[in-house]
């Protein structure tokens, strides 16, 4: 029930993210550009990771039974979790720097 409402949104936020990189990043690459983002991928994929490995370590090792569609459920929102944390490293970092 909850990825009826999560799918648009999760859209609705990569839209989002991609207009800001189309019109509000600069379009020549400098070294500041990569300073932001090596340090946005790095906690994007160390969010996601780690997510994967909890996740993993819960239905591997915990009582619970986890099915198919839960899971993939879970996959998804860590992955829009991974990429709110890129997209939000990026924009922080843009405006400091």
């Amino acid at each position: 029930m909850y990825m009826v409402v999560l799918t648009p949104l999760a859209l609705l936020f990569w839209g989002a993210s991609i207009l800001y990189f189309r019109f509000v990043l600069p379009k020549e690459k400098d070294e500041r550009m990569d300073i932001i983002f090596k340090a946005a991928y790095k906690n994007a994929y160390s969010l996601l990771l780690i997510g994967i490995a909890f996740l993993f370590l819960i239905t591997k090792f915990s009582a619970m039974n986890v099915d198919f569609e839960n899971f993939k459920n879970y996959i998804l929102i860590i992955l829009l979790i991974s990429s709110v944390a890129f997209v939000s490293t990026v924009v922080y970092l843009n405006k400091k720097m």
